[in-house]
């Protein structure tokens, strides 16, 4: 990497003010005491582990007040981790009894994706997300398609040495088709080979709220699409802050409840003299039972790009709120998009639950290459099957129409959807 070009003042006056208010959290929030646990049925899972995983559960529910405990509140608590199957609390003599059942966590992920007008993926991910027992996650593998490629590993520790920090490593590398479409024709397009390299330490305020900073490293390297030039090779230093705000809990085939996640991101230095580029994405979900455990679930995201150039530009399409968008084929600047999907289970046993869930999606983008504004509207069915006592997702297909790209459509998975 040569050429390299740092700039000070407002992006090292933001570092700052990350550091220093990651470092003085520990000190706004303190712990308080708890009451006798006792841990039973834990095979995979610490002892230790799990005692800290109720604490912290018993902290957040009294504020550091004395008040009677929840035994619902705590169950639904540890179930959030997303480790058991199955959770029993009950509180009898000062003494808080947690008899729990752990899920498969390590396991080989197949993974098969299928859609229109893309070259179906195949690959494996090895996935443990309660690696030595202690909730720490490990993911190796990548996929493969006839125009694509991806490897990636990543590290998670989610409470270092059971404390409130948490730190996450990512590593990577991809060969990728880039195509830009407006309706179904392609306007534009690249290839890619790219490395990636992020770190990220965070902070566990409560139960609720968590927040991170972030580092990463991206070397970009571009060649010629069918008649499209490419534009010239870079490598990116960035930094940024995550936030997540969590009121959901876990029930296997959705999440009960708000989220939302925050997501800021910009240059440090870059080795060509565009402008440094700024990022900002927005991610909020609620979703509640109605009847027969049936799931409303409503979805939002939105965000923007300053500076954006045909490398950089937001590469939308496929995931909810994008559905009959062909997959990283909206290239934008600016966006939002809702989704509705509404989770019928129709089969439910001890390895998973089968639902089908009519859904639409909405949504407005600001394309980066012409300023277009384009609206789309999309709406469809799917069928989905989630495992119970293994840790992975299961099998989803979708089929619908979309207003102003794909007109009809599907999507095909097995496993994780990269």
């Amino acid at each position: 990497m040569s050429n390299i070009k740092v700039r000070s003042g407002r992006s090292s006056l933001f570092l700052s003010f990350c550091l220093i208010y990651i470092s003085i959290a520990p000190l706004i929030y303190g712990q308080s005491k708890n009451p006798t646990i006792t841990i039973k049925g834990n095979t995979r899972t610490t002892t230790s582990y799990l005692n800290s995983i109720v604490e912290n559960c018993l902290e957040n529910q009294s504020a550091g007040e004395q008040v009677p405990i929840d035994t619902q509140k705590v169950q639904e608590c540890v179930l959030n981790t997303k480790l058991f199957s199955r959770v029993d609390v009950s509180h009898e003599n000062d003494i808080l009894e947690v008899e729990i059942q752990d899920r498969w966590t390590l396991i080989p992920v197949p993974i098969v994706v299928s859609e229109k007008g893309k070259d179906t993926s195949y690959g494996a991910l090895l996935m443990e997300n309660n690696f030595l027992g202690s909730g720490k996650k490990l993911v190796v593998g990548g996929t493969m398609s006839k125009t694509n490629n991806f490897m990636v590993l990543m590290v998670e520790d989610p409470s270092i040495s059971f404390s409130d920090w948490s730190m996450k490593f990512m590593g990577g590398q991809s060969h990728k088709t880039l195509e830009a479409y407006e309706e179904d024709r392609i306007t534009d397009g690249m290839d890619l080979d790219s490395r990636f390299y992020s770190t990220s330490l965070g902070y566990q305020f409560n139960n609720h709220f968590k927040s991170a900073l972030q580092l990463s490293f991206n070397q970009l390297n571009f060649d010629t699409f069918e008649d499209y030039n490419p534009p010239e090779d870079v490598s990116i230093i960035s930094a940024g802050l995550t936030a997540k705000m969590d009121f959901s809990n876990y029930r296997f085939y959705y999440q009960e409840g708000f989220s939302a996640d925050l997501k800021y991101l910009e240059n440090i230095n870059r080795s060509d003299k565009a402008d440094f580029t700024k990022t900002f994405a927005l991610k909020m979900n609620w979703q509640m039972e109605t009847f027969n455990e049936q799931a409303l679930q409503f979805g939002f995201s939105g965000g923007g790009i300053q500076n954006a150039d045909r490398r950089s530009a937001i590469r939308l399409g496929s995931k909810n709120g994008f559905r009959g968008v062909p997959g990283g084929g909206a290239w934008s600047k600016a966006y939002y998009a809702l989704s509705t999907d509404y989770q019928i289970p129709v089969l439910c046993s001890e390895k998973g639950t089968w639902t089908i869930a009519p859904f639409i999606d909405s949504g407005f983008l600001i394309q980066q290459v012409d300023n277009k504004t384009v609206n789309y509207h999309s709406y469809g069915i799917g069928s989905y099957f989630f495992l119970k006592k293994i840790a992975i997702p299961g099998i989803g297909l979708i089929i619908g129409t979309n207003t102003e790209y794909q007109e009809n459509f599907f999507k095909f998975t097995i496993g994780f959807d990269i």
